[in-house]
């Protein structure tokens, strides 16, 4: 078998600040975000400059399909 199904639940909420540190891991920052778009809350990616090394387009195409984050 060569697939994963996910079942993911609706409305999840984080009370506080999630950080995530990817450790150099563009793989892990990209994911982290991608997953932060179906939270309610606020999550923060360290070093998240790491996704330059393999999609240095990925915030530009982000924001034009209409994701909402901030740079800090």
């Amino acid at each position: 078998s060569d697939s994963l199904i996910i079942y993911g639940k609706k409305n999840i909420t984080i009370k506080k600040t999630l950080k995530i540190f990817p450790k150099n891991d563009h793989r892990i920052a990209m994911s982290f975000f991608c997953l932060a778009q179906l939270l309610e809350g606020n999550v923060l990616i360290n070093n998240f400059e790491t996704v330059n090394t393999s999609f240095s387009k990925f915030l530009t195409i982000m924001k034009k399909i209409g994701v909402k984050y901030e740079v800090r």
